[in-house]
C-alpha cells in the first residue's frame, strides 16, 4: 500500500501484484471508489479470501473487491456511519471482520469489531461458450451441448438460502431423457475440459463432494434437494459451487459424459 503517484492530495492507492514466469507484475490498483480525498486511511490493512480482497480504510470502512473473469472489480463498501470500521480487516469464510479501535461503546477508545455477514445468493457461471467447449458444441446459456443439441442448465428451482431451513432446491434441465447423473459440490471454481463439457468445480479446503445419483425424467429435467446442507455437511456464510455431471452415450464428443454449467451458492443461517 502506498500513496498513489498519479493522484495528488491525500488519496491513497492499493496495488495488487501477481507472479508469472518468475517475475512480479502489477495486476491492479485501487483507490476509494467514491474518489474521496479525505479518505487518508485507505490501505490501513488488507485481507484475501479466495477471489475476494478487502482493503481497510481506517476511520471510514472496508472496501471489497472481487476477481471476475481475470480482472479485479469493486464490489461493495462496508461501513458504519460515525464509526468507520476498517483499521484492521479479516475474512472468516465469507464473513468480513473490521475493527474500529477508537469506537467507545464501553468507554473512551474501548474499541469495537464489526461483523458483516453476506446475504444468501446464487450466481450461475461457467457457461458453454464457443471457445470453451471441446468439440464445437457450445451453448452460451448452459453447459456444453449434449446429444439433445442443447446444454444442461443448472439454476435455483425453489426454497431459500437458509442453512437452518435447508430447503434449497437446484433444478437441471436440458438433459438427455432418463439419463443418470449426480451433483458435484466444491469450494472453488475452475474451468477445464472434462468429457464433452467443462469442469467448473474444484475441491478447495474440503474436497469435491458428490450427492447421490439421480435420473432425469422423460423431459430431461430433475431437481437436486432439498436437504443439500445436511447431506454433505455444508455450513453457513460460505460460498459453495455446484455442477451436475451426467451420462451421455450419444454425446457429440464421444466421451460418454457431460456437465451442466456451474452455480455458486452462498448460504446464511
Amino acid at each position: 500500500m502506498a500513496p498513489g503517484p498519479k493522484w495528488p492530495g491525500y488519496l491513497r492507492t492499493a496495488f495488487v501484484y501477481g507472479r508469472s514466469a518468475g517475475r512480479w507484475r502489477e495486476e491492479a490498483r485501487f483507490v476509494p471508489f467514491d474518489g474521496d480525498f479525505q479518505e487518508g486511511g485507505f490501505g490501513s490493512d488488507i485481507a484475501f479470501q479466495g477471489e475476494r480482497l478487502a482493503v481497510g480504510s481506517a476511520g471510514f470502512g472496508a472496501h471489497l473487491y472481487r476477481l471476475w473473469e481475470g480482472a479485479w472489480i469493486e464490489e461493495d463498501l462496508q461501513t458504519v456511519p460515525g464509526v468507520g470500521p476498517g483499521d484492521r480487516v479479516a475474512f472468516f469464510g465469507d464473513t468480513l471482520l473490521a475493527t474500529a479501535p477508537f469506537d467507545d461503546p464501553l468507554g473512551p477508545a474501548s474499541g469495537s469489531t464489526f461483523v458483516f455477514v453476506p446475504d444468501g445468493e446464487a450466481e450461475p457461471y461457467c457457461f458453454g461458450g464457443v471457445l470453451a467447449c471441446p468439440c464445437s458444441n457450445p451453448d452460451g446459456d448452459a453447459g456444453c451441448a449434449n446429444s439433445t443439441g442443447n446444454g444442461a442448465a443448472l439454476d435455483v428451482a425453489g426454497g431459500t438460502f437458509s442453512l437452518v431451513a435447508d430447503d434449497l432446491e437446484l433444478g437441471v434441465r436440458g438433459l438427455p431423457a432418463s439419463t443418470w447423473g449426480l451433483a458435484l459440490v466444491g469450494a472453488e471454481a475452475t474451468s477445464r475440459t472434462f468429457g464433452d463439457g467443462r469442469r467448473c468445480v474444484r475441491a478447495g479446503d474440503h474436497g469435491v463432494l458428490r450427492l447421490p445419483p439421480q435420473a432425469a425424467d422423460s423431459s430431461g429435467a430433475l431437481r437436486v434437494g432439498p436437504g443439500l446442507a445436511a447431506s454433505v455437511g455444508l455450513t453457513a456464510f460460505r460460498t459453495y459451487r455446484f455442477q451436475f455431471w451426467y451420462r451421455d452415450g450419444l454425446g457429440p464428443c464421444g466421451t460418454g459424459f457431460n456437465l451442466s454449467n456451474g452455480i455458486a451458492v452462498r448460504l446464511v443461517l
